[in-house]
């Protein structure tokens, strides 16, 4: 019993220097992190790395330059190392961390420096204004200019942002300006946003964008009268005055949304009878006059209706006395 007792703790002790020989299994995963502000600007530059974003068991790191400089080195990442950049050129600094099996991770960032008093290149501009028209038509004016000594070549008129489409535009060009008149019409009622973009021959953008709403035209009934009544306004509290057994000129005005057709009309003069057409195209205004005789003397109420293409229907009552 005791030689097994011994045995049992022999097994242990191994299994504990084994397990303590292999601690590195389970330390935290060695990962370099390097940022840099600023990353761009007039020579000479100074720039700030952090570094402190690095984690691990990290015992020493490496900081170098790219520029041939002697890199930074030590042992405490929570830190910044500042490092001036005295000659124009685009650099990779690079971090290394190390912890004290000899493993490594590494982290770069890129550091453009760019001579003093460098003037950056000089921008195209856009100019986009609209004028809104009736039924969902907008007509746009679209202007661009080129820097000086350049060209534009090519200009793009987005009429739904930022869905992006439809477009119109031009390409190829080899302009120093644009400006032109685009009419488009929208279909449906809403707020939109309007983008224009122009390039020139380097690839330099501007844009240009304007936010408006459109309002569309329904279907609608304009006017409805009895055109020659013998008195009253035709409504509730006025109603045409008519004399029973005379005939009657009735007339409607009807009116086709934007981008639709009136396909059908309908006048029911309240009595039981009616006048229709239907299979109609009409895309514009259009008026009906028809004439009725009343027989007997009642209250009545005429109502004239249509129907467009869309099958959208607009009416208009009009109050009448018989007597």
């Amino acid at each position: 019993m005791r030689a097994k007792y011994l045995l049992s703790l022999a097994v242990l002790a191994a299994i504990g220097l084994a397990l303590g020989g292999c601690a590195w299994l389970f330390a935290p995963q060695l990962e370099a992190v390097l940022s840099a502000d600023p990353t761009k600007g007039e020579a000479p530059l100074s720039v700030e790395f952090d570094l402190s974003g690095s984690s691990g068991p990290i015992t020493s790191y490496s900081l170098s330059f790219g520029d041939d400089s002697d890199p930074a080195t030590g042992t405490d990442v929570d830190t910044t190392v500042v490092h001036t950049y005295d000659d124009p050129g685009t650099y990779q600094a690079e971090l290394v961390v190390q912890d004290a099996r000899g493993n490594m991770s590494t982290a770069s960032v890129s550091i453009t420096v760019v001579p003093e008093d460098e003037e950056e290149p000089e921008e195209p501009t856009a100019s986009l204004s609209l004028t809104k028209l009736e039924n969902g038509e907008v007509e746009f004016h679209v202007q661009g200019w080129a820097a000086e000594d350049k060209n534009l070549v090519a200009w793009t008129l987005y009429f739904d942002h930022p869905e992006d489409e439809p477009s119109t535009g031009e390409e190829d060009l080899e302009a120093e300006s644009i400006d032109e008149t685009v009419l488009h019409t929208y279909d449906e009622a809403g707020e939109y946003t309007a983008k224009l973009v122009v390039e020139d021959e380097d690839g330099l953008e501007a844009t240009a964008t304007t936010t408006f709403t459109v309002t569309l035209a329904e279907t609608e009934i304009t006017s409805f009268e009895v055109t020659d009544a013998d008195a009253g306004e035709g409504t509730e509290e006025e109603p045409y005055e008519l004399t029973v057994g005379q005939a009657y000129e009735f007339e409607f005005t009807a009116a086709p949304g934007a981008g639709r057709e009136i396909a059908e009309w309908r006048l029911a003069f309240g009595d039981g009878t009616y006048l229709g057409e239907t299979g109609l195209s009409e895309d514009s205004p259009f008026t009906i006059t028809r004439t009725h005789t009343y027989t007997q003397t009642d209250s009545y109420v005429a109502v004239a209706t249509v129907w467009d293409d869309a099958d959208n229907s607009a009416s208009e009552e009009i109050h009448i006395e018989a007597d």
